[in-house]
């Protein structure tokens, strides 16, 4: 994962592919979220995920979690469901974590993958 605080890791872990085979789940964690607030301790996490359905197109926002309060290592309980499609290997991810403030949000890491590398074969 991608920040300015050193690594992260985020936990994407495939969930099932429907009966159809067009379609794969995943729910979402995070372990070791820097503290961003002086005064307030742990984070109030949230992710927005993102998705191009080419590797040369730019990203759609598709979803956004509710925040977490005072969480270093986030399991956010929402599954996310992708179509497949012919362009399967080429379909790509984009998570991005803030932390959630009354003024501002802060930016805390980002991670991308081609969807191809969390199915299996």
């Amino acid at each position: 994962m991608k920040t300015s605080f050193g690594p992260l890791v985020l936990a994407v872990m495939y969930l099932a592919v429907a009966k159809s085979d067009t379609r794969v789940d995943f729910v979402l964690s995070a372990r070791d979220l820097p503290n961003m607030d002086i005064f307030d301790g742990a984070p109030d996490p949230y992710v927005i995920v993102f998705y191009a359905s080419r590797s040369n197109e730019s990203y759609t926002k598709v979803a956004q979690t509710s925040y977490i309060s005072d969480e270093n290592n986030p399991d956010w309980p929402d599954v996310f469901s992708f179509n497949l499609t012919g362009a399967f290997s080429q379909q790509k991810i984009q998570i991005d974590i803030y932390d959630s403030d009354y003024d501002a949000d802060d930016y805390i890491g980002s991670a991308e993958f081609l969807l191809r590398d969390i199915v299996p074969s």
